[in-house]
């Protein structure tokens, strides 16, 4: 009987541990969804930031 209450509360915390990741993922990349580079860098540097990788090809 002892082993098979410790084997339940180690499998509640792998249930714990895999839920706890899974809301980490989900958290983070509706963050990295929503939010663009320019939002964050003007949020940190302020409005005159100056962005010297972007994605138009200057010809």
């Amino acid at each position: 009987m002892a082993k098979k209450a410790k084997r339940s509360g180690r499998l509640r915390i792998d249930i714990i541990v895999v839920v706890s990741i899974v809301i980490l993922l989900v958290t983070f990349f509706s963050y990295m969804l929503n939010t663009s580079l320019e939002d964050v860098l003007a949020e940190q540097r302020g409005e005159g930031v100056i962005i010297t990788h972007t994605d138009s090809k200057s010809e």
